[in-house]
């Protein structure tokens, strides 16, 4: 992980030659004088690794804390054990060593894992995952009202039409998709696979700011992680 330290290095000025300090005001109040309040980190991991007697460590070592509205990017080579990590981190996946506290957590496009059926549209995906969310009982009229309602307004936020079939958006549509259906739950952080994969160095910086835009923490997965402008980029080592 790569840290940078920003030194003050201005000198003081000197007090020679200097005209005289006006007559001093009242004194700030309490509220003025407050530090702005540090938000609650959202996940905290501590060594965390994954060692499997067949195949050795899967990843290892692993120190990441995460605060709403930051993009961590967690790169590595082909085998890394970068998508393992993700899911470990996100609590869809088992770990050996170390320890994780996370809050609410869900998945974007995690290829194999969480993916769009192709042959449902966008509408229908967003329909179903709040119809997984909605509270047990009977659907009454003013549940289906409400129902109706929140799937109208998550497709209105898409930028492409809801009633496309999966099978015929792009990439990157795809991973829009997946983040609003991941909204549904109001997650506080953002897990997302390959944010690289198949997208253009623009698309990657529209996928970027879309999960910027949700205020939450997201962390992603990418070979080449420039693109993404990340607040943090994490290597994973084996």
């Amino acid at each position: 992980m790569i840290t940078a330290e920003v030194l003050d290095t201005e000198e003081a000025p000197s007090d020679s030659g200097r005209a005289a300090d006006p007559e001093p005001g009242p004194l700030p109040t309490e509220e003025e004088t407050a530090e702005p309040a540090v938000p609650a980190p959202v996940l905290a991991a501590r060594g965390l690794g994954l060692y499997a007697k067949s195949r050795g460590w899967v990843f290892q070592d692993l120190d990441l804390v995460a605060y709403p509205g930051e993009v961590i990017v967690l790169t590595g080579a082909p085998g890394s054990g970068r998508t393992s990590a993700l899911l470990a981190l996100a609590g869809n996946f088992r770990h050996t060593h170390g320890e994780v506290e996370r809050t609410r957590t869900a998945l974007g496009l995690v290829r194999g894992v969480h993916e769009p059926e192709p042959l449902l549209t966008a509408r229908e995906h967003l329909g179903e995952r709040h119809r997984l969310l909605r509270p047990a009982g009977l659907p009454t009229r003013r549940r289906r009202r409400e129902h109706s309602s929140a799937v109208d307004v998550a497709a209105k936020a898409l930028p492409f039409p809801a009633d496309q079939l999966v099978r015929d958006l792009t990439p990157l549509e795809r991973h829009l998709l997946m983040v609003r259906v991941a909204l549904t739950g109001e997650p506080q952080l953002l897990a997302v696979d390959d944010a690289d994969l198949q997208l253009t160095a623009s698309e990657q910086r529209i996928l970027a700011d879309a999960l910027r835009a949700t205020g939450r923490a997201a962390i992603v997965t990418a070979r080449e992680p420039a693109a993404l402008d990340p607040d943090r980029i994490v290597e994973i080592t084996r």
